[in-house]
């Protein structure tokens, strides 16, 4: 039997603003194409505390579970695993220090609409216009 592989990844607002990362020339999926912070989740990692772990790792931002919130949930079949269910939350930061690992090249903060816009990634995507389509703007900033 296949497993479900879960995939967290994140909306961060620093302002009016969202961060989306250039994923670098070598990644294996999506090269140079613009992201959200995030990535699979180890086994039995819970799930506020992998979106965290991969926001650190990705961009050095210390983000606090108390700022994290659950936004939109998604899953699609997947022919290499049994499928993959991608979660992602929203969060706020007051931080703008971003240092990329080596998974992405560049970054930039965006509108929400240009995030939209940027994406090409059809789950992403579909996320994306949610949070913009239900207002779901997170107001609490970390500390």
């Amino acid at each position: 039997m296949k497993n479900i592989r879960v995939i967290s990844k994140a909306v961060i607002f620093n302002g009016d603003s969202v961060l989306v990362l250039k994923r670098s020339a070598s990644a294996k999926h999506r090269p140079l194409e613009w992201d959200l912070p995030g990535g699979y989740l180890e086994e039995n990692e819970e799930l506020t505390s992998g979106c965290i772990r991969e926001i650190k790792e990705e961009t050095g931002l210390k983000m606090q579970p108390s700022n994290l919130y659950l936004a939109h949930a998604q899953s699609q079949p997947n022919s290499l695993s049994g499928g993959d269910s991608l979660l992602i939350f929203i969060g706020r930061t007051s931080s703008v220090d971003i240092k990329l690992s080596h998974e992405h090249s560049n970054f930039k903060w965006v509108t929400l609409k240009e995030a939209i816009e940027t994406e090409t990634h059809p789950l992403h995507l579909k996320a994306l216009k949610y949070i913009q389509d239900n207002k779901l703007i997170p107001m609490a900033v970390e500390t």
